[in-house]
């Protein structure tokens, strides 16, 4: 039983090169097996922490209002060249391409996919040929960031425009830090030890991240590694009427 009838088969994925595994046909092969092992509770919405989803509603309530009705939106784009490698520490806290780590998903807010639809765009982005990140603490997928090499032009939502590909660069995408284990370092660990092993694959200069101007504290701890704020998507929405603009830094 395939989780997503839009990715390929496993026989016809080619390994790409850069994978540090030992097989990715069996990486694919094994997260379609676990995908039929999930019971409907666990997709249910009671089951996170009354907080998170108090603090979900009221900051979807916030998106919606200001997306909708009244407010301005910023994307930003940081670029980390990697001339500035030499700065970062070499931390080996994730594992690369682990499915057991996969496995132990959780979804701990409204705005995060269930455990099923998490493993489908898992499949999916495996079969693109991008590489995840994973740390986990006491059985507990604490955080993960996905590396994709060959990013391409895709359609923010946030911001109402089409978000350029940053040339000759790799794009590190849906990085994500469980709220429990937030303010202790594990995302930057992450982002230096992800930087090392990118340095290597042939043609790249640079990393590449999208934050939203909101998101305080992910800026400031790129900031802090050495990234640089290139680019920036706005969307100004006055009671319906939007205005998107972009703006490129020196």
């Amino acid at each position: 039983m395939r989780i997503e009838n839009e990715t390929k088969s496993a026989s016809e994925i080619k390994n790409p090169p850069f994978l540090q595994i030992e097989d990715h046909h069996k990486l694919i092969t094994e997260i379609e097996k676990y995908g039929r092992i999930f019971s409907f509770s666990e997709n249910l919405l009671f089951n996170l922490p009354s907080r998170f989803i108090f603090n979900d509603i009221k900051n979807k309530l916030k998106a919606g209002f200001e997306r909708w009705i009244f407010g301005t939106r910023e994307l930003r784009i940081y670029v980390f060249p990697f001339t500035n490698l030499e700065k970062l520490p070499k931390i080996k806290k994730f594992k690369k391409n682990s499915i057991e780590d996969l496995l132990l998903y959780k979804q701990t807010s409204l705005s995060q996919p269930t455990r099923k639809s998490f493993l489908k765009r898992a499949e999916k982005r495996f079969a693109k040929g991008m590489s995840v990140y994973t740390f986990v603490e006491d059985n507990d997928l604490q955080a993960y960031m996905w590396l994709d090499p060959n990013p391409q032009a895709y359609y923010g939502s946030g911001v109402d425009q089409e978000i350029a590909a940053v040339p000759n660069s790799i794009y590190v995408q849906d990085a994500y830090t469980n709220p429990f284990a937030r303010s202790k370092g594990i995302g930057q660990a992450g982002f230096c030890q992800l930087a090392h092993d990118a340095v290597k694959i042939n043609g790249k200069e640079s990393l590449y991240l999208a934050v939203f101007s909101t998101n305080a504290a992910s800026r400031h701890g790129v900031e802090k590694l050495g990234a640089l704020h290139k680019t920036s998507y706005f969307c100004k929405t006055r009671f319906g009427i939007r205005k998107t603009w972009k703006v490129e830094l020196e």
